[in-house]
């Protein structure tokens, strides 16, 4: 959470200096980079850096997606596409709590592991 504070914060200096585009592709590349080393990790300390690394991915997202859906969509869309973005993002939030709750109950020794990763 912290890291995806504070990522958030120099978010839109990211934007200005490399365009929404870049930033959202910046923004996904640390997705995959937290993903692979969330799915690799084997202690502890590797899943924080992990997490830490998700956060700053989500921290750039947060705000370089509805700005970017916004200056691509047409004028009479706009409004509407960033809604379904932002109601998209809640509802994978719900699901991924719910599918982490079935994990912890059918796997309560390993769950863990497939809720980061693998």
């Amino acid at each position: 959470v912290v890291a995806a504070f504070a990522s958030s914060l120099v978010g839109g200096q990211i934007n200005r200096a490399f365009g929404r585009r870049t930033s959202a592709l910046f923004a996904a590349t640390v997705f995959t980079l937290g993903s692979v080393i969330l799915a690799s990790a084997w202690s502890y300390a590797t899943l924080v850096a992990g997490r830490v690394v998700i956060g700053i991915g989500i921290g750039v997202a947060s705000l370089t997606t509805p700005v970017y859906i916004a200056e691509i969509a047409p004028q009479e869309k706009r409004g509407q596409l960033v809604t379904v973005n932002a109601l998209l993002v809640c509802t994978g939030q719900f699901g991924a709590g719910m599918v982490d709750g079935i994990f912890s109950e059918v796997l309560p020794e390993s769950g863990w592991r497939f809720m980061l990763g693998f």
